[in-house]
């Protein structure tokens, strides 16, 4: 729970990467696909975010659901360019250190770039102050990449 308001938070926890990620095996339905490149192959686009539905370890192959509803079968061996994640509770609170464990474009915000929380409201509002001095204005349900 959050201890300002009370609101749980369920922030993507990155798992893996590089080339772990290229094996079935390593995922479990409920995980997320972050991809930071596009791939016509797979029909996904750059920072799109999926939810892994179906893993066939023996073939090697992933199915992922979209926003849209629509459903995807790959080999995630060809696919570059992706974070995995699972979704994990957080609870944050004025003062915590923040990381950011996606890049945040909209505000200039690189991955892993840390910061103080400065300000949080009952709808997820977040008001950091980066430690590079700067401050930044985020949402946790529009940008939920934290840690």
């Amino acid at each position: 729970m959050n201890r300002n308001t009370g609101l749980p938070y369920f922030c993507p926890a990155r798992i893996f990467t590089g080339a772990d990620r290229q094996w079935a095996a390593q995922y479990e339905p409920g995980d997320i696909v972050r991809y930071t490149r596009a791939s016509r192959a797979a029909g996904v686009e750059t920072e799109e975010c999926v939810h892994i539905t179906g893993v066939d370890r023996d073939r090697n192959l992933l199915t992922v659901q979209r926003v849209n509803g629509q459903q995807l079968t790959y080999d995630p061996h060809r696919l570059h360019g992706a974070s995995v994640y699972r979704e994990a509770e957080r609870g944050f609170s004025t003062g915590d250190c923040l990381q950011f464990t996606a890049p945040y474009r909209e505000e200039r915000i690189a991955n892993r770039q840390l910061g103080t929380l400065e300000q949080i409201d009952a709808e997820g509002n977040l008001q950091i102050r980066l430690d590079s001095g700067r401050d930044a204005h985020s949402n946790i349900h529009e940008h939920p990449h934290l840690d």
